[in-house]
């Protein structure tokens, strides 16, 4: 990616349905972690949740430093499908047309084969979700090439049903009763990545090979 582009990162996780705020804690943190690497190489970022996780994704902007300034990140929040109308599917268009050169999924929702999204408990939360992955879509229309990246921890999140099949028929995993599958990457070591590409673009700035 270039400087100046915009990664639209898609977090939140309201597992815990009968909370307020509902949202799982491992999802905010590495969404500003990564955030604030592409900030510091250059990039803008766009974090999209739902109006459900807004607060905590407020709270977590409100205190992630003066490197979020200048219009370098901003927060995009939606409420569930059952209320969408033409207004947010235009604003969804709009950033995938105008404001994505990459889309990163931390900790979120990935729908079911029967369209639904559920949590690890198999309890539903279509009343709590915004439909945020038709954004892949959409942007992928005018982008064919544009790349997703998922980070998720437990298989049911968004970008892990591309591993359905194979997890499923490979005979070399066993998979618990409870169908966990654990991604071997996370938050926090996206941000790593990013922060040692950052100091290598600054050591090439300076002479050093």
């Amino acid at each position: 990616m270039n400087k100046g582009e915009t990664v639209v990162i898609l977090s939140g996780f309201p597992c815990c349905v009968d909370r307020t705020p509902p949202s799982e804690t491992d999802g905010p943190p590495g969404a500003f972690a990564i955030a604030r690497s592409c900030v510091a190489l250059g990039l803008k970022v766009v974090i999209l949740t739902d109006e459900c996780n807004e607060d905590v994704f407020i709270s977590g902007a409100a205190n992630v430093g003066e490197w979020a300034g200048g219009g370098n990140l901003r927060l995009e929040s939606f409420p569930p499908e059952s209320e969408w109308g033409e207004g947010e599917a235009k604003r969804l268009i709009e950033i995938a047309t105008t404001s994505c050169d990459h889309i990163v999924a931390i900790e979120r929702p990935g729908r079911a084969s029967d369209g639904s999204y559920y949590t690890m408990r198999g309890i539903s939360m279509d009343h709590l979700l915004a439909p945020l992955d038709r954004l892949i879509d959409l942007a992928k229309s005018s982008k064919p090439s544009l790349l997703v990246t998922a980070i998720g921890d437990g298989g049911n999140e968004l970008g892990f049903g591309k591993q359905r099949s194979a997890t499923i028929s490979s005979p070399n995993i066993k998979m618990p009763d409870n169908g966990e599958m654990v991604s071997t990457v996370d938050g926090m070591s996206l941000e790593v990545t990013l922060d040692c590409l950052r100091d290598v673009r600054e050591l090439a700035g300076r002479g050093w090979k």
